[in-house]
């Protein structure tokens, strides 16, 4: 489940070339696998929706490629195959676009046609013409790991080690936002983290986003907060990690959260901060925490472009 790493313009690009690839292939089942006229007319409706979802992001990237000078215009286009759009759009102060996009296709000798409209506020556009800015996460930050009760030793830990052993320990960090403008669009995120000795021997570390908030003077394997307990022992996290590191090679490890940064800052998720545990049965590895000094901290490194 690696994620890979895509940039914050060819997002904008792809998402145009799969919109375009969705309405055509619509078309082409549309041809070719009709049986009744209940299918076909949905099918046409189907490519309405196609074209008028490209008409939208084909009015943003027109206006992001003009380097956030946003523009009033209508431009009408034809995807050849599939119908028309036509896509109105207006300023949205300061520096934002409003889409309205309409899709339509041509129909056929037993049907009209279909007609979809789509309406997008205040789009935000991005300083695309220029390089990323980079930045390393800081501000306040906060991290822990928690036991099992079953294991020796403290349930959790403020010092300068974070302790992972499958089924037995955990790691749960949290980074601050505050140094990410507002509305940015991220480029790529990755975090960072330094062994405390290597090995010769290869540990897959998976990464996940945990879903409820925590303390970490208080944190331990059942409870997140003072009189707050966890879902489940073990903290509270999403069914699938994002993103999976090898220990043990090397010293640094790091994890592409690209992905996982874009929606804590645009609100998609809250950003109760990450856990880390062992992918494998037997097997430990441990890390530096906030505590330690220098370069052995964690460390989020960030680059993202503005927004207009």
């Amino acid at each position: 489940m690696t994620r890979r790493h895509q940039s914050g313009a060819a997002l904008l690009a792809i998402s145009i070339l799969l919109t375009i690839m969705a309405a055509l292939a619509f078309a082409l089942n549309r041809q070719t696998g009709m049986t009744t006229l209940s299918v076909e007319a949905q099918y046409d409706l189907a490519s309405a929706r196609y074209l008028a979802e490209a008409g939208a992001n084909m009015a943003r990237w027109a206006n992001q490629n003009q380097g956030c000078k946003t523009s009033s215009t209508t431009v009408p286009g034809v995807l050849s195959g599939v119908g028309t759009y036509s896509i109105v759009v207006t300023k949205s102060p300061p520096k934002n676009i409003n889409v309205v996009s309409t899709g339509a296709t041509a129909g056929s000798a037993t049907i009209p046609g279909a007609t979809a409209v789509l309406t997008r506020t205040a789009l935000p556009l991005y300083q695309l013409q220029d390089a990323p800015e980079s930045k390393t996460l800081g501000g306040p930050t906060s991290d822990t790991y928690i036991n099992t009760p079953f294991t020796a030793g403290v349930f959790n830990n403020t010092g300068k080690i974070l302790y992972l052993a499958q089924g037995q320990s955990q790691a749960l960090l949290q980074f601050a936002l505050t140094d990410i403008p507002p509305n940015s669009l991220i480029d790529s995120a990755t975090l960072s983290m330094v062994q405390t000795a290597g090995s010769s021997v290869q540990r897959a570390v998976n990464l996940y986003r945990v879903t409820a908030q925590w303390d970490a003077p208080a944190a331990n394997w059942t409870n997140a907060r003072p009189a707050s307990l966890w879902t489940a022992p073990g903290g509270d996290y999403a069914t699938d990690y994002v993103a999976q590191a090898s220990a043990g090679l090397g010293l640094t490890v790091s994890w592409d959260i690209t992905t996982l940064v874009d929606a804590w800052l645009s609100g998609k998720a809250a950003n109760y901060g990450i856990l880390l545990k062992m992918a494998n049965t037997g097997q430990a590895a441990n890390f530096y925490s906030f505590e330690a000094s220098g370069t052995l901290a964690p460390v989020i490194s960030v680059k993202f472009y503005k927004a207009c």
